[in-house]
């Protein structure tokens, strides 16, 4: 008759686990830490954006970039003529 092998039960290593209060109490204290930077980031903008009454902020000033139309053509639009 065929009779199937006999499996031995074999031992199981160690698995190198931290126990759940621990692994739990780093995951809280992880996303503590990640939603207060979060927070403070978003309450520093808040106030930065509104340290000063609008308008009261003196002009800002940009520079911008003008290049001769070398490649692309004329540096002004064209003007149709009827």
């Amino acid at each position: 008759m065929n009779e199937c092998p006999t499996l031995e039960p074999t031992a199981k290593p160690k698995e190198m686990t931290m126990n759940a209060f621990a692994t739990a109490l780093y995951r809280d204290v992880t996303c503590g830490a990640a939603a207060a930077l979060i927070t403070v980031v978003l309450a520093m903008s808040f106030l930065v954006s509104t340290q000063n009454v609008p308008g009261s902020q003196p002009a800002s000033y940009s520079l911008t970039l003008q290049m001769d139309g070398g490649w692309f053509g004329q540096p002004q639009p064209a003007v149709l003529v009827d």
